[in-house]
C-alpha cells in the first residue's frame, strides 16, 4: 500500500479524534503500525522503505510532503484514498492507531530508536541509511517478546 493512503489514514483519524498530528508524530505512527502490521500478516503494510534518521524511521517522500509543517499539524484535505479495499485493511488497524495518537511525538520518537530495533542497527549520524527489510522483520517478530515496543 502507498505511504501517502496509509498517512492521509492517520491524519484524518486524528482529525477525528481530536488529536495532534505532527509530522514527526505521523512518521512515527506510520513507522510502528507498519511493524504491527507485519507481525500479524507477515508482510509490510507499507510499500516504501523506511531510513534511519536522528529521531527515528523515516519515509522520506512523506518527509518531502510535509516537511514545512513543522511541529504544526498534518493536512490531507485534497487527498482521496481510491483503493477501498485499503480503507478495509487499514480499519483493522484503528485501534493501535488511537493508541498510538494518544502519545506523544518525542515518546514515540524514543521508542523508534530502542536499542533492540531496526533503527538502532542501521542510524549512522548524517547519514539516512536504508532500514533493511529483515531488520524490520525481526523487530516485528520481538514485538511478543518485549511488551515495551509500544508502551513507555
Amino acid at each position: 500500500m502507498k505511504a501517502i493512503d496509509v498517512a492521509k489514514h492517520i491524519i484524518d483519524m486524528a482529525q477525528q479524534e481530536s488529536q495532534s498530528i505532527s509530522h514527526l508524530k505521523l512518521q512515527k505512527i506510520l513507522y510502528f503500525i507498519n511493524l504491527e502490521y507485519l507481525k500479524n500478516n507477515n508482510c509490510m503494510l507499507i510499500d516504501d522503505t523506511f531510513q534511519a534518521w536522528e529521531y527515528g524511521a523515516v519515509i522520506s517522500s512523506i518527509y518531502e510532503l510535509f516537511k514545512f509543517n513543522a511541529a504544526y499539524d498534518c493536512k490531507l484535505d485534497n487527498y482521496e484514498i481510491k483503493n477501498k479495499d485499503n480503507l478495509e485493511i487499514l480499519a483493522t488497524l484503528d485501534g493501535r492507531i488511537k493508541e498510538l495518537l494518544k502519545m506523544k511525538p518525542y515518546d514515540l520518537a524514543k521508542l523508534s530508536r530502542r536499542e533492540v530495533g531496526a533503527w538502532y542497527k542501521n542510524y549512522e549520524k548524517g547519514k539516512n541509511n536504508t532500514i533493511p527489510l529483515k531488520d524490520i522483520l525481526e523487530e516485528a517478530r520481538n514485538i511478543d517478546k518485549d511488551n515495551k515496543c509500544f508502551h513507555i
